[in-house]
Order: C-alpha cells, then structure tokens, then sequence
C-alpha cells in the first residue's frame, strides 16, 4: 500500500526550500530593486545550501518535499541542485513516492517540463519505474488519465520516456520507414539518410538554405515516415526558429502547406503533430511574437 502515511513527518526546511524555489524573477516579472535583487540571490544561495546538506538518507519525506519545491516556471537552470540530489535517493523510495506526487503536481500546476526533469530517474532506473508503476495501479482513473496525457507528451519528446509511459498502459507510437523517392535531387537523398542514421540535420539546414524559399523538399520530407527517428521531425521544426531569416519564412512554409492537396497536408501534419503536438500553432504563435519584436507589418 502506498500511502502518504509512510513518507513519515514533513522535514522542518520544507517550507522554506518550497518558499525559496518559487522566488526566482521570470522574464516578464517588473524590475526588482537591488535590495530585491539581493535578497532573491542571497535566497538561491540558502536553497543551495538546504540541498547540499542532504546526503540521501533522510527518508521518502525528504523526497516529497523536493519534488514539491519544483514550481512550473523558469528556473535558469536552480533547479539544478534538486534535480541532482533526487538521485541520491534509494530507488524504491523515488518510485513510491513519484507515484503519489506527480498526479497532485498535475492536478495543480498544469503539464511542465520541470516535473518531467525531477523524475527523470523512471527512465532508467528500473527498480524506481517498477515501484513507481507498482503504486500508481492505486490511483484514480482521472488521476491515470492525467499522468498518461502528460506522458504521452514527454514520450513524443523524448523516446526514455515511452518505456515509462506503455508500462503505465499507454501505447508505444507505431512507426514505419517511408523509402526516400529515387527521383529526388541526390543532395536532399543524402541529407535525408544522414538524418534517419544518426539525427544529424547539418545537410538538411544546408538543404534548406540553397532555395529558402522552395518550400516542395521540405513538404516532401516532412510528409515521409522516418522510422525510430519520427522524434527528429521535432527539430527539423525548431530550425525555423533558429535565426531571423529562418523566422521569416515561417509564413509562407504554412501558406505553402495548405496550399497542397488535403491528402498531403494530412500526411504532413500528422508527421508534424505526432513529433510535435499543436507544431504549426507553435510556429505561427512563435512568427507573431518575432513579427511584433521586428516591427514588421
């Protein structure tokens, strides 16, 4: 039975280091005052020092309480220090106690990377993922339907996490590897098999950069399944976002999309979400917030 009962009583830093964690100024926070400024460092330091004082023998409370210090924000890489020591951990006590900590994180704060980065033990721990599926047969079915939805995402991210995710009872994504066309120019023929060896896109950039603004061997690639590797479409994506002239061509890549027949553009779009879920949401919503920084009309 994986009850809270057995985490034992909360330690006494608790709410300081929960305190701490969340005090950390986000991009769009006003400006703080040096006296702020200077409090919220001398504050990263001290939750340094509360993590550091820990040596992996306190017990599953102190497990909890780390994993309740991780806010769903920007941490600027503070968070460090938690997730590290998360590690120190016994195994089973991590899987025990990730099992009863995620669903209420969920419920909460909403899906976030950071939760993810804290547990990423399950993926390769197998005594923790064991203890952690182990105990998650006692949740809620909301509960199951919550973690699945958020793991279903960190799995199309990530393929360490699909393990976690198909022994929680979801379903591996089914794959298949698409021949590359014999009539294509032989530069993208070999950019494209670069990347389905090894996920390298430096032929696939220098690709696109040649005609920037032909945007038939991109569609073509992207409507193509590629295998194990369906997860680097991902970063294909990320490429227009990766320099201003690449920002710019965001709209007329879309514009060419729903130009082709609706058998292609389903064939691209089910590539695109399936690597990255709400994918050309994400690049319009991206383009307008570099049309607006830009000026351009």
């Amino acid at each position: 039975m994986c009850t809270e009962d057995e985490f034992g009583a909360a330690p006494p830093w608790q709410d300081e280091l929960i305190a701490l964690a969340r005090n950390i100024t986000q991009d769009d926070d006003p400006p703080r005052s040096p006296e702020e400024e200077a409090e919220e460092l001398a504050g990263h330091q001290r939750l340094c020092e509360i993590v550091y004082s820990l040596n992996g023998k306190e017990g599953p409370a102190a497990i909890r309480s780390l994993l309740l210090a991780v806010h769903p924000i920007e941490h600027y890489e503070i968070y460090e220090a938690i997730y590290s020591h998360l590690a120190m951990y016994p195994a089973a006590d991590f899987g025990r106690v990730a099992a009863r900590v995620l669903p209420e994180w969920l419920e909460t704060n909403g899906n976030h990377p950071n939760i993810s980065d804290a547990l990423e033990r399950l993926t390769y721990d197998d005594r923790a993922c064991r203890e952690f599926t182990t105990c998650a047969k006692e949740w809620r079915s909301q509960q199951r339907e919550l973690v699945l939805d958020a793991m279903r995402l960190w799995s199309h991210e990530s393929q360490h996490w699909e393990t976690v995710f198909v022994a929680l009872g979801g379903e591996a994504m089914e794959v298949c590897l698409d021949p590359v066309p014999t009539g294509w120019p032989e530069e993208w023929r070999w950019a494209v098999e670069l990347f389905r060896q090894d996920g390298d896109l430096q032929l696939l950039r220098w690709a696109m950069d040649q005609k920037p603004a032909d945007y038939g061997p991109l569609l073509a690639v992207l409507e193509l399944d590629h295998g194990p590797n369906w997860r680097g479409i991902r970063r294909l994506i990320d490429l227009f976002l990766s320099s201003r002239e690449r920002m710019r061509l965001i709209p007329g890549f879309v514009a060419a999309l729903e130009k082709q027949p609706r058998e292609r553009q389903d064939r691209v779009r089910r590539s695109l979400e399936r690597a990255r879920p709400g994918a050309i949401e994400h690049l319009r919503a991206r383009y307008e917030q570099f049309r607006q920084l830009e000026g351009l009309s």
